[in-house]
């Protein structure tokens, strides 16, 4: 198996879920990669990271994606580059 370049590990997609209050951050090649990595942030991390109380509104989570999308982009590759097809920040 070749090691992935960083350069060719893109955000393809957010999808937030407002039961869980979660969000999913799908990672791959492109847009049709067949085994996406998928880095899950869950309210406990964001509101860690943030300093603020949970419960957290599900546009706290998504604020916080977008303004870290580079340093979430770079946990997700560490994750890919050892093997891992997900993970969950808590």
């Amino acid at each position: 198996m070749t090691e992935p370049k960083y350069e060719d590990f893109v955000w393809l997609d957010t999808k937030g879920d407002l039961a869980s209050g979660l969000m999913r951050l799908y990672f791959g090649k492109s847009r049709d990669d067949p085994i996406p990595f998928i880095l899950t942030v869950m309210p406990q991390y964001v509101a860690r990271k943030t300093q603020k109380t949970l419960p957290l509104a599900i546009q706290d989570l998504q604020n916080y994606c977008t303004d870290k999308r580079e340093e979430l982009r770079l946990i997700a590759f560490d994750f890919r580059r050892r093997g891992f097809n997900a993970e969950t920040l808590t």
